[in-house]
């Protein structure tokens, strides 16, 4: 997987893969903020794509419990939800969506799983990220928690997921995927992002165990593939002009990077170009004038409107309505 062209440089290098994915195709992604970063590459593509409905989930457990709810539709009932700091919340989502009454969050939360669940019977992809082997477990029902809500650490038992644990409820999702939606293929990646507060050797030993409990689901099950973003952030590009300021999160550039690697592995020649031919409409959508009421401005995105009309009607899965409503209110 690892080539060594320069003295200077190891590179991952990635085999395009059996399955290509296009434009036709639904994706859903979860898991830790990684996900959401290859995500948005996603939505900027047009592609059709969902990620993390409760919120970033950063361990497997947790991951797992949600993907449960929502093949099984289970929905939540008014004793799911509790309240802590003036707001409403389960423990299963993240704070971002906590509520003020708790009628109305019952709703939001059961609508989302009710949305998830319709939405992942027609999935063609599922890529799950897991983000460390830690856990939360609240000491009073000994549920092992997927965001602790600001509540204090004292009601909470922090552990290390073994292997096994990881390998037990993803064997069991694999099989309930396989069962609810047996088109889906799933690929697994590990986040690059350290979880530094847990102490540089805890981190490296966290990332291990998720790693080996990849390793094994993806030699049991055949859906089942893994996605080396871990690899090319640590192995390949192995420098701090690649992080965000804090030093563990992946900046845009190393973003980018990663997103060429997935598109050289997973895109076929077609999407590729169809990719290509988005990013340069977007950008001269994005492109910020020196007189915005020109008339050479206005004329810029007349014809820019009829580009993006003529190549929505020659590829009828890329939207680009937002965009050319957008300049149709400009041009107003």
């Amino acid at each position: 997987m690892v080539k060594n062209n320069s003295p200077f440089r190891t590179e991952v290098s990635l085999k395009k893969t059996e399955h290509s994915i296009n434009h036709n195709e639904q994706l859903f992604l979860i898991g830790s903020c990684f996900s959401e970063n290859i995500f948005s590459k996603f939505i900027a593509h047009k592609f059709k794509a969902i990620a993390n409905p409760f919120g970033i989930i950063y361990n497997p457990i947790s991951i797992a419990s949600f993907l449960t709810r929502t093949i099984q539709n289970n929905l939540f009932s008014i004793d799911d939800i509790d309240f802590y700091n003036e707001q409403y919340f389960n423990f299963e989502q993240h704070t971002s969506l906590n509520s003020n009454s708790k009628n109305e969050h019952l709703k939001k939360l059961n609508d989302i799983v009710i949305t998830t669940h319709q939405y992942l019977k027609t999935t063609d992809y599922l890529f799950i990220t897991f983000g460390t082997a830690f856990v939360y477990e609240h000491i009073e029902n000994k549920k092992i928690v997927a965001n602790c809500h600001k509540i204090p650490n004292t009601q909470f038992e922090k552990k290390r997921l073994s292997t096994k644990q990881i390998l037990d409820a993803f064997s069991n999702i694999i099989n309930g995927v396989n069962a609810f939606n047996p088109n889906c293929k799933i690929i697994f990646t590990v986040s690059p992002v350290r979880h530094w507060k847990d102490g540089v050797i805890e981190n490296q030993r966290s990332k291990a165990t998720l790693h080996l409990a990849i390793d094994y689901l993806q030699h049991q099950f055949s859906q089942a593939s893994y996605f080396p973003s871990y690899e090319i952030v640590m192995d390949d590009l192995r420098d701090y002009r690649f992080f965000e300021k804090d030093m563990l999160h992946p900046n845009e550039q190393a973003i980018e990077y990663i997103w060429q690697k997935f598109s050289s592995c997973y895109f076929d020649e077609e999407t590729n170009k169809l990719n290509q031919t988005i990013e340069a409409l977007l950008n001269q959508f994005n492109h910020k004038p020196f007189n915005k009421n020109s008339e050479a401005h206005k004329s810029a995105l007349t014809a820019l409107k009829i580009k993006m009309q003529s190549f929505q009607k020659e590829n009828e899965v890329i939207n680009f309505d937002n965009e050319i409503n957008q300049i149709n209110l400009h041009l107003a």
